[in-house]
């Protein structure tokens, strides 16, 4: 965060109030299931006012480096990024053996992530749908069914969750 900020050209003594406000804040880093509170000493808890914010600004960071920036030279092989939270779907159109090094390096970019490698061929389960890709005249075109897992239980918000109550 502090980085874009630097990068935008903020004065130094508002990154500096930034800094210590979200540090408050990130260190504060608790939240209460079942009337059991959890502390999350290394990272955000889903759900959390900042969590989504925090996330999204560290992953653009890093798609920044390894997917936007020219300089990287795997970048070369993906046709196509996209993310939900943290869920990424890429079509690598490149070696398998460069692929591998690709995963590796964002492995290594922060030691609290872990990227896994799900392949797909011409289509894969991509949250809750089946992507199926088929190239026509360099277009690659998609199409879509609802996918479900076989434990699908069909509820998306625990009851005891902290969430506004429906009258």
């Amino acid at each position: 965060m502090l980085k874009h900020l630097e990068r935008k050209k903020l004065h130094p003594d508002i990154i500096n109030k930034f800094h210590n406000l979200i540090s408050i804040c990130l260190h504060q880093n608790v939240c209460i299931f079942k009337k059991k509170s959890y502390k999350f000493p290394g990272g955000v808890p889903m759900g959390g006012p900042l969590s989504a914010l925090v996330a999204d600004i560290f992953k653009d960071e890093l798609e920044t480096f390894f997917v936007e920036s020219s300089s990287y030279a795997r970048a070369t092989h993906i046709r196509f990024w996209a993310r939900y939270v943290d869920d990424v779907l890429c079509i690598w159109m490149g070696p398998h053996s460069v692929l591998q090094d690709f995963l590796q390096a964002l492995n290594n970019y922060d030691p609290s992530l872990k990227f896994t490698l799900e392949m797909g061929g011409e289509r894969i389960n991509f949250l809750d749908l089946i992507i199926s890709l088929m190239e026509q005249q360099n277009i690659l075109r998609a199409s879509f069914q609802v996918y479900r897992k076989v434990n699908f239980s069909g509820v998306s918000i625990h009851a005891d969750s902290y969430h506004p109550k429906c009258s």
